[in-house]
């Protein structure tokens, strides 16, 4: 069942996770609750933004009534006086009158804030990242598919030592918060599964048992070399998303040809 997204400002209040999470505000998965509440706010957001406007409206018109009503009673030989906005920009020609370099142009131009700098909804400086890429498809596809369809994805694309290793580390992260789980336990191979199909099927179930502890924001698996990364989503294997797909690559060969 999908989660709720929650407020723009934090998690949902509720913690919503059943079937009354629906397509929302913004083509966000939310709750009734946070549903209402995103309109609330968008609603407001407009109507300061209608206000602001209207109020630079009025007072660019009073300036304007103003400086005509200037020059009209003034004397026919004053100079005019105009009030005009300065733009300010970085110019191409130095004081000197000579062009500039382009490291004066960089220099002279704002600096942007680097992406730490730049805060995330819902981080906090205690969250640690740790670098698995098969961790870090777990972590975002979890909430967006089904356990069945990410666990194929999980065997049928990465190897067995790197589901094995995914569990260690996801293990030893959360050694505390999992010490009763029996999930943890060391998956010996049988006639009946593999090993690494049923820690891959334990992988998904330790984060649900951490994410509804409110556990699993604590950690942010991040994934550095993009190979080890499937290039789908776990919602585009079923076979509606793989007909289409067929549909359309026939449609360009057919195209092509005619070219």
């Amino acid at each position: 069942m999908p989660r709720c997204e929650g407020l723009p400002n934090g998690p949902c209040p509720l913690k919503v996770h059943d079937s009354s999470v629906v397509m929302g505000k913004g083509d966000l998965m939310l709750c009734p609750s946070c549903d209402t509440e995103r309109r609330r706010l968008f609603d407001e957001a407009c109507k300061a933004k209608a206000d602001r406007n209207a109020s630079t409206r009025s007072r660019i018109s009073s300036k304007s009534s103003a400086s005509s009503a200037a020059v009209k009673d003034g004397d026919d030989n004053a100079p005019l006086t105009t009030t005009c906005c300065v733009i300010t920009a970085t110019s191409s020609v130095a004081h000197d009158g000579s062009a500039s370099t382009a490291h004066d142009r960089i220099a002279a131009q704002p600096q942007l804030q680097p992406v730490s700098a730049i805060s995330d909804m819902g981080s906090s400086d205690d969250v640690i990242t740790e670098v698995n890429e098969l961790l870090s498809y777990v972590q975002f596809y979890r909430d967006r598919s089904s356990v069945e369809a990410l666990h194929k994805i999980l065997i049928g694309f990465f190897h067995a030592m790197e589901i094995t290793e995914a569990k260690r580390l996801l293990i030893e992260r959360f050694m505390d918060e999992i010490a009763d789980c029996p999930l943890k336990t060391v998956r010996r191979q049988s006639s009946v599964r593999s090993a690494h199909d049923a820690e891959a099927e334990d992988i998904i179930r330790i984060m649900e048992l951490l994410d509804n502890q409110d556990d699993l924001k604590k950690v942010r698996f991040a994934a550095t070399n993009f190979d080890r990364l499937p290039k789908y989503g776990p919602e585009e294997i079923n076979v509606c998303s793989v007909m289409d797909k067929q549909v359309c690559w026939k449609t360009r060969s057919i195209h092509c040809l005619n070219r």
